[in-house]
């Protein structure tokens, strides 16, 4: 058995919001994120990593922070 989901599901279940699916037999298939964290790290380091908009800006802001101290002469 497959389900596919397309970008607009993906991103519902990032955003936390649960999706039903309906199986050809009929059967309905709640899927949605787990309540609970990971016990451990991945084992793959994947290059794709989910930010939110929140965290690219503490990114953004640290990064900009380290490059204007590490810069000569000033």
């Amino acid at each position: 058995m497959e389900i596919t989901l397309g970008d607009n599901e993906i991103e519902q279940l990032i955003n936390g919001e649960s999706i039903q699916k309906t199986l050809s037999g009929g059967k309905t298939v709640l899927i949605r994120q787990s309540y609970t964290k990971d016990a451990s790290a991945p084992i793959i380091n994947h290059d794709k990593k989910v930010y939110s908009k929140s965290e690219i800006e503490n990114i953004k802001m640290v990064a900009g922070a380290m490059s204007s101290t590490m810069r000569l002469g000033v």
